[in-house]
């Protein structure tokens, strides 16, 4: 009865230790958090002036309508990877005004500056979205998705 006993611990130690370290890999959440900058909250602006320094994307069906803006630094290994259905990449300053603009018109959806920080507490570059309902996981070393930015702002209070 005890050999029993025992082997039915040490198989049950061995689907948890499979288990734990299948949580444990390189894969998890990242979170969003406040920029601050000057003593206040990080505006826009700053991030448009800066535009080149970035791969740029935005989320909607057209660019007057955009949900959300992703800013992913060039200049680091770290890379936001996105759904392309869901995210058009901005390739000039005149198109992201345009998105900025349409974004800050919408009186019901109010945008602000997320930093993206990965699992292991780096930024991966900025959201400017007023969703706040957004999964950030690790797809591996370096690489980020984000989730849950819907297309077009349908009129409900979702964030």
């Amino acid at each position: 009865m005890k050999k029993r006993q025992t082997m039915g611990l040490i198989a049950l130690g061995l689907v948890l230790a499979i288990f734990m370290s299948g949580c444990m890999g390189t894969t998890g959440r990242g979170r969003l958090d406040t920029v601050r900058s000057d003593g206040g909250m990080m505006r826009i602006q700053a991030l448009a002036d800066s535009w080149q320094e970035y791969h740029i994307y935005y989320s909607g069906y057209y660019a007057e309508n955009a949900t959300s803006i992703i800013f992913d630094r060039k200049d680091d290994v770290r890379t936001i990877r996105l759904p392309e259905t869901s995210w058009t990449k901005v390739s000039d300053q005149r198109t992201l005004s345009v998105v900025i603009n349409g974004m800050e018109a919408n009186n019901d959806f109010f945008a602000r500056v997320w930093n993206v920080i990965g699992p292991d507490n780096q930024s991966y570059g900025y959201l400017y979205t007023g969703w706040q309902l957004v999964n950030v996981h690790s797809m591996g070393e370096n690489v980020l998705t984000i989730a849950g930015i819907p297309a077009a702002y349908d009129g409900h209070h979702h964030f």
